[in-house]
């Protein structure tokens, strides 16, 4: 495979599958001649590994991986992830850079051999490579297996946030299980709309039961062996239930260090916005979850710290409760600064927006209720698209940040993952 020509904003979003009406729409990234906008390789996962001399690393597929020495403009040959020797076949992977040049992997392996009604099963495993991601040590577990797939309606020990190396030298993951009641009546309930003509599905986790919590992993020896956090994380008890109870599900965490050594998770739900913990002993135990002002739908987000000032950026689905009830609750991609460890965030900004939304700076969130989108969210306007599930990277001053680009032509959705790099200044100025 030749490595990828470059592409310039205009021609990127001209030859996308929203066309000249995701051109119009999502200008909102600008930052004064030095943004790249571009399509990583078919195949590429979101999260990517910055490493040392400006590579950048994806892993495609599950079992290879390609670099970029251009900080994503151009990618090269995808090769093979090798473990001792064989190649690597696994699931639900996740790249981290550690200290020393090492890159680190939690990755779920699928179990062999089980009886047919435990197929589905997997075990979650954590490998290094110290040659830049071609060959993996053996791999150490991180829990007993345990059912990781719809047919069950179970899942359990489901890694999301990246994996992070404490000041400590813990290493810190952030994870969620749920529990999906698949009932005849209710296992395919979703939200839709119509684009062009057509019938598509806009939501559906909303619209059936389930329940989700959130916990870590953490690991003091170089993720030889790992231990669990006590309990689960979750909205409880719900404003309006007069303090007497009312669940509201939490899932796919995300996890940083602040100054003072303690750890901040922010936390998806389904109530209008982002909650957020605290751990003061590096994620062993956790606060009561509290709601943040970030308001967005049932989404997931990304946190991290910018390199040269040293705040707090965090990347989501920034959207109105009107906006939500819309199907527009994937639709706007944000981002937003603190200076003050995660308490109040500022320098809200629009990475990207579909057609029918505007770019948009503080939303206020609605009150925390649950909140979905509507049975039937009407008409969709032509090159409605969604950008979502973002993830961060870091390499000197620039920041990458790639997300799920879903387009749709006659009712059919294509998935690529776009990547968007700007320079630390833009989240300031």
């Amino acid at each position: 495979m030749q490595e990828r020509n470059n592409l310039s904003r205009r021609q990127f979003l001209a030859t996308s599958m929203a066309g000249a009406a995701a051109m119009k729409a999502s200008g909102s990234v600008s930052a004064s001649g030095h943004t790249y906008e571009g399509l990583l390789p078919a195949g590429s996962g979101r999260i990517l590994a910055a490493l040392d001399r400006g590579h950048v690393m994806t892993l495609m597929n599950g079992n290879s991986a390609s670099f970029s020495r251009d900080l994503g403009e151009t990618w090269g040959e995808p090769f093979p992830l090798l473990q001792q020797g064989k190649p690597m076949n696994v699931t639900r992977n996740h790249l981290v850079s550690l200290k020393g040049g090492t890159v680190g992997m939690v990755y779920a392996e699928e179990l062999s051999g089980a009886p047919a009604r435990h197929a589905d099963h997997r075990v979650l495993r954590f490998a290094t490579s110290r040659d830049g991601g071609r060959n993996w040590s053996a791999g150490s577990d991180i829990d007993l297996p345990g059912p990781g797939s719809g047919s069950s309606g179970a899942f359990l020990q489901v890694p999301f946030g990246r994996l992070t190396e404490l000041s400590t030298g813990r290493l810190l993951l952030p994870v969620y299980w749920q529990f999906n009641g698949l009932h005849p009546e209710t296992r395919r309930a979703m939200a839709t709309g119509m684009l062009d003509g057509y019938r598509i599905g806009l939501e559906g986790h909303a619209h059936r039961p389930q329940m989700s919590g959130c916990f870590a992993y953490f690991s003091d020896d170089r993720g030889s062996t790992w231990q669990r956090s006590t309990g689960s994380i979750m909205v409880w008890p719900l404003p309006g239930e007069r303090s007497l109870g009312g669940f509201g599900g939490t899932a796919e965490p995300v996890v940083t260090e602040l100054r003072d050594g303690s750890v901040l998770m922010l936390l998806r739900t389904k109530v209008g916005r982002f909650f957020q913990t605290h751990s003061e002993d590096g994620g062993e135990n956790w606060h009561e979850a509290s709601p943040t002002a970030l308001s967005s739908g049932d989404v997931p987000c990304d946190l991290d710290r910018l390199r040269g000032s040293g705040q707090l950026l965090v990347i989501w689905n920034q959207t109105s409760g009107e906006e939500i009830r819309n199907g527009y609750y994937r639709s706007r991609l944000s981002v937003a600064t603190s200076a003050d460890e995660g308490r109040t965030w500022r320098n809200f900004k629009t990475v990207d927006s579909s057609p029918g939304l505007e770019p948009a700076g503080r939303l206020s969130p609605p009150p925390v209720a649950h909140i979905r989108v509507n049975p039937d969210a009407g008409k969709l306007p032509s090159g409605f698209f969604r950008c979502h599930y973002p993830s961060l990277a870091f390499s000197g001053d620039q920041v990458l940040m790639t997300y799920q680009y879903d387009t749709v032509e006659k009712g059919k959705r294509t998935r690529r993952i776009k990547l968007v790099r700007v320079p630390e200044s833009w989240f300031l100025s």
